[in-house]
């Protein structure tokens, strides 16, 4: 399945080792996960997701993707993934408060002076819970492997600026990982290699040619976009690639849509049903309170629906079907103090998800617009300011990669698809390969640094470095 020749004939190979073992670290802000790569020169290359034990309070939990979310139980026990995200729902129940004792969506705090104040001192920071998982994962991968993960790549958002890298690299240092700032891959780059690692050139660049490419990446907390140009070669098969463009950081994800269906619909719905006046609960009971509560099953309406609307859009139904298309959970009880609020049939149909929707899909909803509760923006905002520093238009681009567990939403590939109409659109076929599509290009990314020493994608200085003079007016450095 893998073909080594697409990346690896051109380089002259320095490495004298007759097994590689290298593994790829995707940090995420919703989701974590570990791919592990072994190959021998002459033989064909074992890529895999490692599965990962996690504790719940119902046993032992085992799935390649691993919540990012920490929780300290009482007994000072640290949950990291599963368990700590289902405890997210029934915070009180363990005596957990956000940013005290739970934490989730940390990511977005990397960089930021921001300190935990309630928390220990070894939780207190975004870098330090990214250290937490990271050890978690390091831990677990090396007591089932029984070998210790030297060769490694973590990834980060192509946008995350100097800071938010150096706060990554202190949780790898925090977690026993001793990485250098070239150890870090960015995650579009990442998901990039793997596809074509796995689905071949033929889709993305012809040989002896040049292609642009645009690699739109949506998770669950950024919504990252990278242009490429990668060049085929005219005697093999192989690619040489260089990234020319990433977009700005972006706080923009499939948690923006979750939070958005928890104000705008569920919590009205849990109001309606319990009683309560429009503006009975206070802006800390809504946000502090019942937020985090009402996520997970917010997040589990969406993916229901998403696979139904999907299923149904492939026989060309979707539209004659729309008005009959709903998801349902199960009956909840939500805790505000000694209160209990009961939602006994949480509930979310096309038509009211298509109008979540329509703000993060606006073509001309481009600065981001935050009200108290979430931030809405659509996800041109970081397509178009990564076209505009690569000074391309959305037609001079030859391929765009989508990739994210926020681009299983089939308004959002269809969105992406219609931006991009003279353009070839690719994805990944199932969701699971979605979702680890970018640990698995940091584990191929850090395979070839293993035989060559460099990095598979040439890093490429995005934005002038100026000096700024008495009158105002820059003084060029290095340019762009």
């Amino acid at each position: 399945m893998y073909d080594l020749d697409l990346f690896f004939s051109s380089p002259e190979k320095k490495s004298k080792k007759t097994q590689f073992q290298c593994y790829g670290i995707d940090l995420g802000t919703t989701n974590s996960t570990v791919a592990e790569i072994v190959w021998r020169p002459g033989g064909k290359p074992s890529c895999r997701i490692l599965e990962i034990d996690q504790a719940t309070q119902q046993g032992q939990y085992t799935s390649p993707l691993i919540p990012s979310v920490v929780a300290i139980l009482p007994d000072d026990q640290v949950w990291v993934g599963e368990g700590a995200k289902r405890l997210r729902t029934r915070p009180q129940e363990a005596g957990l408060l956000f940013e005290k004792n739970l934490f989730y969506e940390t990511k977005n705090d990397m960089g930021l002076r921001k300190t935990y104040y309630r928390a220990p001192e070894p939780f207190n920071h975004a870098s330090k819970i990214a250290g937490h998982i990271l050890r978690f994962l390091k831990d677990s991968a090396e007591r089932d492997l029984e070998r210790k993960l030297d060769a490694l790549s973590v990834t980060v958002p192509a946008s995350f600026q100097l800071n938010q890298r150096r706060d990554t690299l202190l949780a790898c240092e925090y977690a026993g990982l001793n990485l250098q700032d070239d150890d870090l891959l960015d995650e579009p780059t990442a998901a990039l290699i793997d596809y074509i690692m796995a689905t071949g050139t033929d889709k993305v660049v012809q040989p002896g040619k040049t292609s642009t490419c645009a690699v739109f990446d949506f998770g669950g907390g950024t919504c990252d976009v990278s242009v490429l140009e990668i060049t085929g070669d005219k005697k093999s098969r192989s690619v040489l690639t260089s990234q020319i463009a990433v977009s700005r950081y972006h706080r923009l994800g499939g948690g923006d849509i979750d939070t958005s269906i928890v104000h705008e619909h569920l919590i009205p719905d849990l109001q309606k049903e319990n009683g309560l006046e429009a503006f009975a609960l206070s802006w800390a009971e809504k946000k502090r309170g019942l937020e985090p509560q009402l996520l997970g099953t917010a997040e589990a309406l969406k993916i229901a629906l998403c696979k139904q609307i999907d299923r149904l859009k492939k026989f060309g139904k979707y539209e004659e079907e729309k008005a009959k298309v709903a998801a349902k959970q199960p009956r909840i009880t939500c805790q505000l103090g000694r209160r209990s609020f009961h939602l006994s049939q949480p509930n979310l149909t096309a038509a009211q998800f298509e109008k979540i929707l329509e703000p993060f899909l606006d073509t001309d909803l481009i600065y981001a617009r935050e009200t108290e509760y979430r931030l809405t923006q659509s996800v041109f905002a970081p397509l178009q300011d990564a076209l505009d520093r690569a000074d391309k238009k959305p037609e001079e681009i030859d391929f765009c990669l989508m990739v994210g567990g926020s681009s299983l939403i089939p308004q959002v590939r269809e969105a992406i698809d219609e931006y991009f109409d003279k353009s070839s659109v690719g994805f990944f076929q199932d969701a699971e390969a979605i979702q680890t599509a970018v640990a698995r290009g940091a584990a191929w990314n850090r395979l070839f640094k293993e035989i060559t020493g460099q990095n598979l994608i040439r890093p490429v200085l995005y934005d002038a470095i100026a000096l700024v003079t008495k009158t105002g007016d820059p003084y060029p450095l290095v340019p762009a």
